[in-house]
């Protein structure tokens, strides 16, 4: 059976963990891995900062998931080796017969010039 691991449990991650599964069904093997638990509405953030939510509204178990057929792995991604087809973690490596990346965006105000004039908000 062919594996698919999909990187990051964002939107675009959670999205295609949904889509393949109702796709692909017993015809593969689905893992989606990320570093939280939680998938979190992000364009929701603005109604908690404003008090009309609170974050847990805002905020699904990946592990929910699992109802389609798809396995959670709760890890840091530290490196792609795509000539060995692995996806090494912190807490160990697993192969794959097809990678799907949605990992998100980090700022890094230090490589753009005049970032002392702009205002990062980062969710740690």
């Amino acid at each position: 059976m062919k594996r698919i691991i999909i990187l990051g449990g964002g939107a675009g991650g959670a999205v295609t963990a949904h889509r393949l599964s109702k796709r692909l069904r017993g015809e593969v093997e689905l893992l989606l891995v990320d570093k939280s638990q939680y998938h979190e509405f992000r364009p929701s953030y603005l109604r908690v900062a404003m008090g009309v939510r609170e974050p847990d509204d805002i905020r699904r178990p990946l592990s929910l998931l699992s109802n389609k057929c798809v396995k959670v792995v709760n890890d840091e991604v530290l490196e792609i080796d795509a000539a060995n087809r692995m996806v090494k973690m912190k807490a160990n490596g697993i192969s794959y017969d097809y990678l799907v990346v949605s990992l998100g965006a980090e700022i890094k105000p230090e490589h753009l010039k005049g970032s002392e004039h702009i205002l990062f908000l980062e969710n740690h």
